[in-house]
This record gives C-alpha cells, structure tokens and sequence, in this order.
C-alpha cells in the first residue's frame, strides 16, 4: 500500500530592513527560536541601507535554512519593498512584516490556522506592546465612517473572546495573506509608499468577498514605528497619512458614500 504524502504549507516571511541591523537581527532570533511545524523561508528585504545591514545580516544567519536577503538599491519605504520580496517568495502564504517585531512561541502556527475559517484572505496577530508585554498594542483595526483607522483594544489587557475575529484591516507592519489572493489584488499599492496600504489591502480583499481576521493566540510583541520615527520627520508623516487616507477612500468607497463623508471630511480639515 502506497502511503500518501500530505503537501505541507509553505509560509513565506518577507521582512523589511532600512539600517536597522539590531533590531531586525532581535526580530530573526525571535522567528528561527520560536517558530516550528510549519515550512518556512525568511526573506529580508535590505532598502538600500548604509550600515552595511545586508552583509552582516547574510552572515550572522547564514546558517538558516531558506534564509534570503534581498538588496534594493534605494529606500523607497514599505509597499514597493514588500512588493519586490513577494517576487521572490514561494510560499503559499505571504507574511510581510516590520522589523520592530519581536515573535511569540508558536505565533505563525497560530497565525496559519485562520486561514482554516471559512473566507479567510487576510490574517493578523494580537499584538503587545514590547515595553508592557501584557498590554495592547492591537487586535487589528477598524474603519469608521469617514474612513479612519481605529486600533482596537489598544492599552487594555487581553480579555476572554473568540479565537479568531473579523476586523476592517490589520496593520501592516504584520500582514498575513494568501498568495492566491495576493494576486487577485495584484500586490500593495506602491503610490502609497506606506500608511494605510493595509486598510487599501484588507478593503479590496473585502471587496473579492475574503475576510480578514485576527489569530488572537498569535502572540507579537512591537516595538512600534521604529524606522518611521528614525528617518521620517513628523510634518512628512503627517502629510503622507492624509494623502494615503483620502485616496483608500477614493479607490474603494462606493460613490454615495463618498458623497455622504466628504463635506464632514473637509470641515474637519479645515477645523
């Protein structure tokens, strides 16, 4: 009797790098010490570092198995690198993250099994603050009428509830997606750069008729904006989330509710 071979699921780990060798080298101890029983490839993606970031990563890990780093030429923030390690990849599910991650023990086994539910295109983690490891950063996020981002659960303690809930959108800094479904939506939105691509993505997946949940015992400690707060002064941030911000609304927002919003939209601008 021939004995039949199961196809494991192969899970790919696309992870961004702009001169940030400790942390991302904290981030990879975390994902290689506490993640097992899956198939996995690690992919950093180097955005054109001068610390010298992609030579020391390769060889400080290069004794991973399926560890890759790939090196762009110049940082053009967080969407196009994303979408050039998806080049890449080979997984039957993309995990794009921020390097200011530190993993829980078993948080992509976790992760993984939302893809289990029924419709499921999108997945995040329950992320903790990495300061107060038992207090919230996110349980994902939720839009509200006028089309803003609200983190659900921040700064509260984790409650008793549903394994896995469905939620607007969760953060990009870690973004679970199947690759089938990836390229139905034919990638993230390099205009965007970075800010609100993840309520972009998660609202066109919605749009296909998949979901997006949280895997709420995927446990992720952040750090939080680590990179942006380095390098992007507070003006420059301010302006790419406004433009980011109205133009989700413009690419998904059906036009009645468009027509609805916009009048409060602009007098909160202007108050």
């Amino acid at each position: 009797m021939t004995q039949m071979t199961v196809k494991k699921t192969l899970v790919s780990l696309i992870v961004v790098n702009y001169n940030g060798f400790e942390i991302t080298e904290s981030c990879l101890n975390s994902i290689f010490a506490n993640t097992a029983d899956l198939d996995f490839e690690t992919i950093v993606v180097d955005n054109g570092s001068t610390d010298r970031s992609s030579e020391r990563l390769k060889r400080r890990f290069e004794d991973e198995e399926n560890f890759f780093v790939l090196v762009r030429p110049e940082n053009d923030f967080l969407t196009a690198a994303y979408n050039d390690g998806a080049k890449l990849s080979h997984g039957d599910i993309l995990v794009f993250m921020n390097n200011d991650l530190i993993l829980g023990q078993g948080w992509l086994t976790e992760l993984i099994k939302a893809f289990e539910q029924e419709k499921t295109g999108v997945a995040g983690a329950a992320m903790f603050s990495f300061k107060e490891s038992r207090v919230i950063d996110n349980l994902g996020c939720q839009l509200n009428f006028l089309g803003y981002g609200e983190r659900i659960a921040t700064g509260k303690r984790m409650a008793d509830g549903p394994v896995f809930s469905e939620v607007s959108f969760v953060p990009g800094s870690l973004l679970a997606v199947s690759r089938d479904l990836f390229e139905k939506i034919g990638a993230f939105d390099e205009s965007y750069g970075g800010n609100y691509e993840d309520a972009d993505f998660c609202w066109q997946a919605r749009s296909l008729g998949y979901k997006t949940v949280v895997a709420r015992k995927a446990k992720v400690y952040h750090l939080g904006s680590w990179t942006v707060k380095k390098y992007l002064n507070r003006a420059e941030a301010s302006y790419l989330c406004r433009k980011n911000h109205l133009a989700t609304l413009f690419k998904n927002a059906g036009a009645l509710h468009l027509i609805l919003i916009m009048p409060f939209y602009f007098s909160l601008q202007i108050f």
